[in-house]
């Protein structure tokens, strides 16, 4: 006698993906928001250049500072 199984077509239960929680991250770097360009582009990258990808930087906006400087503020991923 063979015995057969029946499958189930539920998925097992699964925990729903979490909203990644957002920080805010600020630096201040040589150099204007106007010298490469876009100034959020540019602090966009000025940020993944500090970081990893994995961070997944966005919003970033950038300010000119005295003496030559630019203060880039972005949000990231700090709890995923």
């Amino acid at each position: 006698m063979t015995c057969k199984t029946k499958e189930s077509n539920v998925a097992p239960t699964e925990e729903p993906m979490k909203e990644p929680e957002y920080c805010r991250w600020t630096n201040a770097f040589n150099g204007t928001c106007s010298d490469r360009g876009n100034p959020q582009t540019m602090c966009f990258f000025d940020f993944l250049d500090a970081h990893t990808a994995r961070v997944m930087p966005k919003n970033c906006a950038c300010n000119d500072l005295p003496g030559n400087k630019r203060y880039c503020e972005c949000s990231f991923v700090c709890n995923s």
